[in-house]
C-alpha cells in the first residue's frame, strides 16, 4: 500500500468500504493530503523530513468509526516510513461531505454551513477556550455561496461533488488507566457539571459584550436550536407534538398532566418569536457561545482544564443558552439549579465579568424555553415510552429525550419558566 510521494495524485487503497477513507469527491485519500497532515502532526520534530516520507497505510482505530446522517468521524492511524523507520501517527478526522448527505437540499445546506462555521471557529476563535489542536482543515462551500445558515437556501446546485469540509484534530487521550486522560459521559454528577460550566463561562467571558462579535465571521446567530437557524416547519409542530407526547405518557403518571402542564406546547409555540428575539437581539449580555453544549461535546478531566469540541453552531448569543442546555442535557432531577447558576456567575466574576443573579435567571428561563421549543418541535412528535426505552443508554441523546422522569421534570421547569416570563 506504499506510494510514491513525488506523485500528488497517488491515492491510498482503502482497507475497507468505510467512507471515512474517501475524500469530499468520493475518491480515496491522496498521498499528498496525508503528507500534509503528517507535517502538522510532527511539526515539533526537527528530524521529521516530509520529502523522504512515504505512506504505508491508513487504518481506523477499532470502535471509533462513526458514520452519521450528516457527518462521518473516526480516530485514524497513518502508518508512514521515513529513513527506513516505520512510525504511526494518530489523528481524529471529521468529514462533512455533501455527496454523503441524503437529505433535502435545505437540510443538506444547513449542515454544510455548520461545517464552514466550525472550521471558521478553529481559525479565528480557538484561543477563546481549550480545544484539541487543529492539525489541518479543508473547506469547499463555493457551490452553496456565502449565505448565513439562517438565510433562505435558494435552489439546489446541479453538482455538489467536492462540497463540504474536513477537520483534522489531535486526538484526545481517553485512556481510563492514565490519570491525565479525559472522559465523556452522561448523565453528569454535580462536580462534573461544574467542570463543564467553568469551561463555558471562560468561553463566554472571552467575548462578553464584545463589539467584535460580527467580525469573527461565524454564523449570525449562535445555537444549534436558535429559531432562525431551524427549519420553519418545526415551529408549526410544537403544540401538536406536545399533545401527542402527553397522550403517550400521561397514562403512566396521570396526576402530573394538569391543565397548566398541558398548556406548555401551545404557550411555547405562541411565544417562540418573542423568546428568540429576546435572546438574539443586540444586548450588553451578548457573547460568543458554543451553541450545542451537550455533555459529549465536553471532554472532562480531574487534572486538566476541560476541552470543548464541535463548534458547528458557535456564534453570538446569550451564555445562558449554553448553561440551560448543559443542565437539561445531562443532569438527573434533584440538583440545585440556582446553586449551579451561582457557580457560573462566580466563574464569570473571576474572569472580570459582572452578571447579576436576576438578569442571569431571566436569561436562563429564556434559554430553557428556547431549547424546549426545539425539543418539542424536533423530537417529541414521535416519542413514546418504547422509544425512550430504546434510547435510554445512548449518552449522546439528551436525558429529556430518553428518561421519562427527566422529561417530566423538564416540562415542569419549562412551565415555571414560562410563568416567570409572563408567557
Amino acid at each position: 500500500m506504499s506510494s510514491n510521494p513525488a506523485s500528488p495524485v497517488t491515492r491510498i487503497t482503502p482497507p475497507s468500504d468505510s467512507k471515512i477513507y474517501l475524500d469530499l469527491t468520493g475518491l480515496p485519500w491522496s498521498h499528498s493530503f496525508l503528507l500534509t497532515i503528517l507535517k502538522s502532526c510532527n511539526s515539533n520534530l526537527d528530524t521529521f523530513d516530509i520529502s523522504t516520507t512515504t505512506i504505508q497505510g491508513v487504518n481506523v482505530v477499532p470502535g471509533t468509526d462513526r458514520p452519521q446522517s450528516t457527518s462521518h468521524s473516526a480516530v485514524m492511524e497513518i502508518v508512514h516510513k521515513n529513513d527506513n523507520k516505520t512510525t504511526t501517527s494518530t489523528i481524529y478526522l471529521k468529514k462533512i461531505a455533501a455527496i454523503d448527505i441524503d437529505k433535502p437540499y435545505p437540510d443538506l445546506r444547513r449542515n454544510i454551513c455548520y461545517a464552514r462555521n466550525e472550521l471558521t471557529f478553529y481559525k479565528t476563535c480557538q484561543t477563546a477556550c481549550n480545544t484539541p489542536r487543529l492539525l489541518h482543515s479543508v473547506l469547499n462551500t463555493k457551490a452553496i455561496g456565502d449565505h448565513d445558515v439562517s438565510d433562505p437556501p435558494g435552489p439546489a446546485p446541479a453538482d455538489l461533488t467536492g462540497v463540504g469540509g474536513i477537520l483534522v484534530l489531535e486526538p484526545v487521550n481517553l485512556d481510563p488507566s492514565d490519570s491525565s486522560s479525559y472522559f465523556q459521559k452522561s448523565p453528569l454528577t454535580i462536580p462534573e457539571v461544574k467542570l463543564a460550566l467553568k469551561t463555558f463561562a471562560k468561553l463566554h467571558a472571552s467575548h462578553w459584550n464584545s463589539p467584535n462579535l460580527t467580525s469573527l465571521n461565524l454564523q449570525r446567530h449562535g445555537g444549534s436550536y436558535a429559531l432562525p437557524n431551524r427549519n420553519p416547519t418545526e415551529l408549526k409542530k410544537v403544540s401538536s407534538n406536545f399533545k401527542k407526547f402527553c397522550s403517550e405518557f400521561s397514562p403512566l403518571n396521570p396526576s402530573f398532566y394538569t391543565s397548566s402542564i398541558l398548556s406548555v406546547g401551545r404557550r411555547l409555540e405562541e411565544s417562540a418569536s418573542f423568546i428568540s428575539s429576546s435572546l438574539l437581539s443586540p444586548s450588553p449580555f451578548k457573547t460568543l457561545i458554543h451553541g450545542d453544549s451537550k455533555s459529549l461535546n465536553t471532554f472532562l478531566s480531574s487534572s486538566h482544564p476541560s476541552l470543548l469540541i464541535d463548534f458547528a453552531s458557535a456564534g453570538p448569543g446569550h451564555g445562558m443558552s449554553d448553561v440551560s442546555m448543559t443542565l437539561v442535557h445531562a443532569l438527573k432531577p434533584g440538583y440545585e439549579e440556582e446553586n449551579l447558576i451561582d457557580y457560573y456567575i462566580e466563574v464569570l466574576k473571576g474572569e472580570g465579568v459582572e452578571y447579576s443573579k436576576d438578569q442571569a435567571m431571566e436569561h436562563f428561563n429564556l434559554g430553557l424555553c428556547d431549547y424546549a421549543r426545539f425539543m418539542l418541535g424536533r423530537f417529541w412528535g414521535s416519542s413514546t415510552p418504547a422509544t425512550f426505552e430504546g434510547k435510554k443508554d445512548n449518552e449522546n441523546v439528551a436525558l429529556v429525550n430518553r428518561d421519562i422522569e427527566c422529561a417530566e421534570q423538564f416540562i415542569k421547569r419549562v412551565e415555571e419558566a414560562l410563568t416567570s416570563l409572563n408567557l
